[in-house]
């Protein structure tokens, strides 16, 4: 007989979890599905929209005049527009843009030979016709006929990005001749629209178009009839890949020395990104984590990168616009002057107003108190402009005027002038900033006044449409990374990356336990050279995640007086041990014994107890039992332990054959656990 042998209370003395040691932490982006391969999307020649002129062909129209052109109907932002003045003379022509139907257009290029005078302005179409865009002529001796014409082409792709001069304006004498030769260009990017014309000082029609590629663009040609008659006509050609146009030509009905110009724009997209992973509110242990994505450049030009992480979604900055707001209109003595609006972004706000300027809240001017804005970070610069016109009654001395105040109606922080008499944007003005500097508070409790002048006398009547509030802010991200500048890129053959590539950045600094934001940014140095729109924005959160267990029975086992090469086990005992994953991942348990020790001699663990002082010990769940090979060594004890679970084992002791003394044992048993 032997003395009792026990397993002590201290069972589960060392729950050691080796982190390091066991790959007890999750990898990056756990259970990520295999990226599926990147479709490259390739863009297209432009196309061809729409024209219009004034006058029509064969009408009459003469200098000293502005001429407004009804654009074409439905089109759509980031079309491009050519719109072009023709005169039939040489000597200071006269041309100017008029009203710009609220687009920003090019400085204009103009060639003026042979009685003949093109000029020429372009711009991106920003989806809003303010009013038609119109050329002036300035007078001239005689009657001199003109013509403003609108030539308009569509990007393969409307997005963003933006139409760049390609090839410069090349203007030039024509020879009176029949066909009449324009000499091609060799565009230098992709997907271009490149434009050639002819005007010529008699009423010719134009046919007989010659030359590959080359198609008439609009009428067969822009005749005007008034004075002493001239003629225009243009062709353009389409390439979705650089290359030489050749040569173009036109036969007119009566050949006449006159002028031409070739001219050709490229529509650069704007490289854009999309996130492959981690997916959006991911949860990981990597403190260095790979953020994966993929750029896209319909011109295929190579790309670069900007990555930025920061610790809110709301702290990256950049450029936002606000409107004032049409509820927020004041007028006292119950503003009988004001039309009453519900929102002044899509409602007109009019007042018939006294010359007198009044002061805020009078009925003498217009009011309005508190913008829309909302956002957070340093802000940098703030801007105004209003959409509206003076009166149309006297347009040459009324003004529609706008002044910002801060919220003390003290201070006046910039004044703004629109003396437009067709409704149009006014220029931006740079407000100053108010006592104490810009915050989002002060931008959202600016008021506006708005009130006409009359250089002449009398009342008059102005429109104000919107109010407008840019705010640049510059944010705080946490990381700026960008791949011409940092480490921590890869992926592609070099850089810049090859568009469509999955590029992987890799964060170069360990960051703590927290949610953090990130988003990419696109650009093409050999394209627009511009970055295009910022990514998505996704989150992800970082947590150090360590397995952990604990026993959840009473950790101590009596095996009481056990016979000499006798057995005993928990399940005669009724004391099954039990052990819960305390963790946050699904984990693997592993078990180990000690050797039985005591103040007297050891027992030394063994496959069988036929030797001395030699015993078994063996464990088991729910697949039978196993014996321990050797102690301090971790062995399963089981696998696909859930968050929160527990699993039961028992244990089993074989007492040696033969002992050297008599003396209480104790066993020790360690269960580890692991993230599996």
């Amino acid at each position: 007989m032997v003395k009792i042998i026990k397993i002590r209370k201290g069972l589960l003395i060392f729950f050691l979890v080796f982190t390091w040691l066991y790959s007890v932490w999750f990898q990056a982006w756990q259970n990520l599905p295999f990226p599926p391969k990147i479709q490259e999307a390739k863009a297209a020649a432009p196309t061809y929209f729409g024209s219009s002129s004034n006058p029509a062909d064969n009408g009459t129209g003469a200098d000293f005049a502005t001429y407004a052109i009804t654009p074409p109907t439905d089109m759509l932002s980031g079309d491009l527009v050519v719109m072009i003045g023709v005169e039939q003379v040489s000597v200071n022509p006269g041309i100017a843009l008029g009203a710009t139907g609220g687009q920003s257009w090019s400085d204009q290029v103009l060639t003026s030979v042979n009685d003949m005078t093109i000029a020429l302005y372009w711009a991106q179409y920003n989806g809003t016709w303010a009013t038609d865009p119109s050329l002036s002529f300035g007078s001239q001796s005689g009657t001199q006929p003109v013509v403003a014409i609108m030539h308009a082409f569509r990007p393969a792709s409307v997005g963003s990005g933006g139409w760049v001069l390609d090839t410069a304006f090349a203007g030039g004498a024509e020879a009176s001749a029949s066909p009449t030769v324009v000499s091609g260009i060799t565009p230098v990017k992709r997907d271009t629209v490149s434009l050639a014309g002819w005007a010529i000082p008699n009423a010719s029609t134009w046919s007989a178009l010659s030359g590959a590629g080359w198609a008439t663009t609009g009428l067969a040609q822009y005749r005007n009839t008034s004075g002493s008659d001239q003629s225009a006509t243009f062709a353009h050609q389409l390439q979705g890949a650089p290359a030489a146009t050749g040569n173009v030509s036109k036969v007119p009905s009566t050949a006449a020395a006159g002028v031409s110009f070739i001219q050709a724009w490229s529509f650069q997209f704007a490289s854009t990104v999309a996130l492959n992973s981690p997916e959006d509110a991911t949860t990981t242990a990597d403190t260095t984590p790979d953020l994966v994505f993929t750029g896209t450049d319909l011109n295929s030009d190579t790309i670069e990168y900007n990555v930025q992480i920061a610790t809110s979604s709301t702290s990256f900055g950049g450029i936002d616009t606000f409107y004032f707001d049409g509820s927020d209109v004041v007028a006292t003595d119950g503003g009988t002057d004001w039309f009453t609006v519900t929102n002044a972004d899509d409602g007109s706000i009019s007042t018939s107003a006294s010359t007198s300027k009044g002061s805020l809240g009078s009925t003498s001017a217009l009011t309005i108190q508190g913008t829309n804005v909302a956002g957070s970070g340093s802000i940098t610069q703030v801007r105004a402009r209003v959409y509206g016109n003076g009166s149309t009654d006297d347009p040459t001395n009324n003004t529609l005027v706008t002044e910002i105040y801060d919220d003390t109606q003290a201070n006046l922080l910039g004044t703004i002038t629109n003396t437009n008499f067709s409704a149009d944007w006014s220029s931006y003005v740079t407000l100053s900033a108010p006592p104490g500097g810009w915050d989002f508070t002060k931008v959202q409790a600016l008021e506006s006044l708005s009130y006409g002048t009359d250089g002449g006398s009398g009342d008059v009547r102005v429109n104000l449409f919107r109010v407008e509030i840019e705010v640049t802010s510059t944010g705080s991200p946490l990381v700026s990374a960008s791949s011409t500048q940092h480490t921590g890129f890869s992926g592609g053959a070099s850089h810049p990356y090859a568009s469509g590539a999955q590029v992987t950045y890799t964060v170069q600094d360990a960051l703590a336990d927290d949610t953090y934001y990130w988003r990419v940014a696109a650009i093409d140095p050999s394209g627009t050279n511009t970055y295009g729109a910022w990514s998505e924005t996704r989150s992800f959160t970082i947590s150090a995640v360590t397995a952990s267990v604990s026993i959840t029975s009473d950790g101590w086992v009596e095996y009481g007086v056990v016979p000499l090469s006798a057995s005993k086990d928990t399940t005669q005992l009724t004391d099954t041990q039990t052990v819960q994953n305390n963790g946050s991942v699904t984990e693997r348990f592993n078990i180990k014994t000690s050797n039985a020790t005591s103040s007297g001699s050891t027992w030394t663990l063994g496959s069988a107890t036929g030797t001395i002082n030699v015993f078994t010990h063996e464990f088991a769940t729910s697949s039978g039992w196993v014996k321990f090979a050797a102690t301090d060594t971790y062995q399963t004890l089981v696998e696909g332990v859930g968050q929160d679970s527990s699993k039961n084992f028992d244990l089993r002791v074989g007492v040696p054959s033969s002992v050297s003394d008599y003396e209480q044992k104790t066993i020790y048993i360690t269960i580890q656990a692991i993230q599996q």
